[in-house]
């Protein structure tokens, strides 16, 4: 499925939930300690921030120790992840357990196909359709 319609099919829902991976997607792999994110990255995670509707999750296995230069790096640029692996606000449901998988509408990911020098820009266009669309 591509971003575009991944991202069409989740404004169905009232609430949309981006699981985004770290490494590979915001910033280049081995490069939390010069902290430099890919084109677009940074002014699309603001913008996605800014939107009530949605929840940005951090998707990583970098450790919690070594998250906090990207922490203060999103704090510092008016991101905001709201959790870490995990999204508490979907229980499970006698169609879905989330125990172990957390529910996201969403996946950004270099592993799932996310381009970061070019979807950004797309992850952008597509919000901005849906939320005109919705107004």
């Amino acid at each position: 499925m591509s971003i575009s319609k991944s991202i069409k099919e989740a404004f169905s829902w009232n609430r949309l939930y981006f699981a985004i991976d770290l490494h590979g997607t915001i910033i280049e792999p081995g490069r939390l300690k010069q902290l430099s994110s890919y084109p677009d990255a940074e002014k699309v995670l603001r913008f996605l921030s800014q939107q009530e509707l949605i929840v940005l999750i951090l998707f990583t296995s970098t450790t919690m120790e070594a998250l906090q230069p990207f922490f203060k790096w999103c704090k510092k640029n008016d991101i905001y992840f709201k959790y870490l692996n995990e999204n508490p606000e979907c229980a499970n449901t006698h169609e879905g357990d989330y125990t172990k998988k957390f529910y996201y509408n969403v996946l950004l990911d270099d592993h799932a196909g996310f381009d970061p020098l070019t979807d950004w820009d797309i992850v952008k266009t597509e919000v901005e359709n849906e939320l005109i669309k919705e107004n």
